[in-house]
């Protein structure tokens, strides 16, 4: 008599033990950038100086893990000013240390109207990915952001990084993007101006397994839990 609450012990475990394989069928990852460590940003993230400029550097994940990403930098100059306006909230990714110092990336610094590169690689062709920036500094100036990625091309245009960022607080989000058949996300910046200033960059990534293996395993752990039903039956 006692056969049913077993059974129904079983189909609840058997449940639990997909809705655990399902949790872990997405996967995240979130890579940590801060542009000139004055103020060090703590662990798990990748700081970069002028010392770095031009080259390729491979990225950690926020858990001090190699992330198999890599990042290729534009050229640019450091500097110690703070470059984000405190009375604005910093998202909650950001310390405060990464806003307390920022880098000027060329060749906007040389004037006119000029263009920055980053390319990210060894990127996941299955994953879909988020790029977060601050750029802030308290000048007047345009910039225009272009992401060339596996779903085309994002163009930001006339993103003011004195009021979208550095009076409004914002920071600039590109989501949903996926890599080209290199594996790569091209970041062109395009600027107006004579400086354009990067605190951090937030690369967030997501990949959902196929479920096909998942689904398998369902009517296996039903099958188990109906013989057991009947075993227990038969027992009785």
């Amino acid at each position: 008599m006692s056969s049913r609450p077993t059974f129904v012990r079983l189909a609840a475990l058997a449940l639990a033990v997909l809705l655990a394989l399902n949790v872990d069928a997405a996967q995240a990852d979130t890579i940590l950038i801060d542009f000139n460590d004055n103020g060090t940003a703590g662990f798990g993230w990748n700081t970069f100086h002028t010392g770095n400029d031009g080259t390729t550097q491979a990225l950690i994940l926020d858990d001090g893990t190699a992330s198999g990403v890599s990042i290729t930098l534009p050229t640019f100059n450091d500097s110690a000013g703070p470059g984000w306006n405190f009375a604005n909230a910093l998202p909650s990714w950001a310390p405060a240390s990464v806003a307390n110092d920022y880098s000027f990336f060329n060749p906007f610094f040389d004037g006119g109207s000029q263009t920055a590169q980053f390319v990210l690689s060894g990127l996941d062709p299955a994953a879909t990915y988020t790029v977060d920036f601050i750029v802030s500094r308290d000048l007047d100036r345009d910039q225009d952001f272009a992401l060339t990625h596996g779903g085309g091309v994002a163009t930001y245009d006339d993103w003011n990084s004195q009021g979208d960022g550095w009076l409004a607080g914002s920071v600039l989000t590109f989501s949903g993007l996926t890599a080209d058949g290199a594996n790569q996300i091209v970041i062109d910046i395009f600027r107006e101006g004579t400086s354009a200033a990067f605190n951090a960059m937030r690369i967030t990534s997501v990949v959902i397994h196929e479920p096909g293996a998942l689904a398998l395993l369902a009517p296996g752990i039903g099958i188990l839990a109906l013989r057991q039903r009947r075993v227990l039956l038969a027992g009785c």
